[in-house]
């Protein structure tokens, strides 16, 4: 069904001493508009909306307090933008998900880009013709299938099924870097199991595991943890409040997708030989105790949490010693859920009472 259309009319442009839209990347440009997308290391003089897909640094850098030209992103976005960098509000424009919106005269819609909460990818109507602006984009079957048919919802009517121009925000480095994202995590919790369950039955090890993150991003990797095996989970003040950014929409995104998740590795854990005897004892014990909403699980008063969310910088000899060299836990497990690390590097952490702590 057609969404009513939203109308925002244009400021008058302001004289600036900086670059001009013909200056900026094509692949930063809406052809045929005065539209730019993800592109704030400069002031554009001649341009007044530019299009913001996520709240990751390399794609805002440069936006700053004073920016004073119009926003359009998500409304986890814009939330983000205006706790962490105080742009005005007033040049903050939210849009919902699959609505269409009109900017001068252009047909514009945001979608689901399955990144990090909030993230969007952009379709735009000129005269016509459609542009896709993908932002970082991770590709799903059930999500994108259909993305084509998105095309009737921006201009119903047209017999058009296809986009003129694709602009793909290719980041990754190739291809066979990246397992889909059920198996990174299917990978994780049966490493998880097999050392934290399935072993050390008489004398457990008291293990931590330490999530690195950025300030929006990870979370399903350690929301499915927390959520499959029914732990707390420990983060910054910092963390909190950019989670309380996230629109009611995300929120849903998030924990269905983490309960889904789920749900998909104890199929698989059942079917697999390798673990399944203690996998069948401790799950149904484990299912039965996961009622509350994944993002319900993260708190920063919880110094027992066995699993801890920090940020990326603090994966350090020097900042690890320093957060857990007096915790009571024997073994400090940190995974780094990444796809620019290929690499598998261990140090050793010292406590003060001389015991060794080692990273796997």
């Amino acid at each position: 069904m057609l969404q009513p259309f939203k109308i925002f009319s244009m400021r008058n442009p302001e004289n600036a001493n900086c670059t001009l839209l013909k200056h900026v990347p094509f692949h930063r440009r809406v052809p045929n508009t005065t539209f730019i997308v993800d592109y704030y290391k400069m002031l554009v003089s001649d341009v007044e909306n530019t299009f913001l897909t996520h709240f990751h640094s390399d794609h805002y850098y440069g936006l700053k307090r004073s920016f004073n030209k119009n926003i359009f992103c998500s409304t986890t976005t814009a939330n983000l933008v205006k706790l962490n960098i105080k742009v005005d509000v007033k040049y903050i424009n939210e849009m919902e998900m699959n609505t269409v919106y009109r900017v001068d005269n252009v047909d514009i819609m945001c979608f689901e880009a399955n990144h990090c909460p909030g993230a969007v990818g952009f379709i735009f109507c000129v005269q016509n013709v459609y542009y896709l602006h993908t932002g970082d984009f991770r590709f799903n079957v059930e999500m994108h299938a259909n993305l084509q048919s998105l095309i009737s919802i921006v201009r119903p009517g047209n017999n058009v099924n296809y986009f003129d121009t694709v602009f793909y925000d290719n980041t990754y480095e190739d291809y066979m870097h990246f397992d889909s994202q059920d198996d990174v995590i299917f990978n994780v919790i049966t490493d998880i199991f097999s050392r934290n369950i399935s072993m050390n039955t008489l004398a457990p090890i008291q293990t931590k595991y330490v999530f690195p993150s950025y300030s929006v991003g990870k979370e399903k990797l350690f929301l499915s943890v927390a959520y499959f095996f029914n732990w707390k989970v420990k983060t910054t003040e910092k963390k909190i409040m950019n989670i309380e950014c996230y629109s009611a929409y995300t929120r849903r995104q998030i924990n269905k997708s983490v309960v889904d998740c789920c749900e998909r590795i104890r199929e698989r854990l059942r079917s697999s030989s390798r673990i399944y005897p203690v996998f069948t004892k401790t799950s149904v014990q484990i299912t039965k105790d996961c009622k509350d909403e994944p993002l319900s699980y993260v708190k920063t008063d919880l110094d027992d949490a066995v699993i801890e969310v920090i940020p990326f910088n603090y994966v350090n000899r020097v900042k690890l010693n320093e957060l857990y060299g007096k915790t009571k836990f024997q073994r400090i497990v940190v995974i780094c859920g990444t796809g620019w690390k290929r690499e598998k590097r261990c140090f050793n952490l010292t406590k003060k009472i001389e015991k060794w702590l080692k990273k796997v």
